[in-house]
């Protein structure tokens, strides 16, 4: 195994020794989970908005759009945490063993 001295060198190594298909080894499951996160975050603030505001006094203040904004993110993240085990375990290679085990 050889050090790498920076990202363009990895891709290149990868790029040689694995062609177009190792440069995409785990995209899939990355676009699956991005989508998925971002489907949360956006469609929980509106609700959580409404339920901590009433729209008939006006616009939201700032601390309760943050509020319901951090709110959709832990939810999103809560969700949607069990997609990152299959991304995570696609990058691991089950020849070498890992560290601690």
């Amino acid at each position: 195994m050889h050090a790498r001295r920076g990202m363009a060198s990895s891709l290149m190594h990868i790029g040689r020794s694995e062609g177009l298909a190792g440069l995409q080894a785990g995209l899939a499951l990355a676009v699956v989970r991005e989508a998925s996160k971002a489907f949360f975050r956006i469609g929980c603030f509106q609700p959580i908005l409404d339920a901590m505001h009433d729209s008939s006094s006006g616009p939201a203040p700032v601390a309760k759009r943050m509020a319901s904004g951090m709110s959709s993110g832990a939810i999103a993240a809560l969700v949607c945490n069990p997609i990152e085990l299959p991304t995570t375990l696609s990058h691991v290679t089950w020849s070498a063993p890992l560290p601690g085990v």
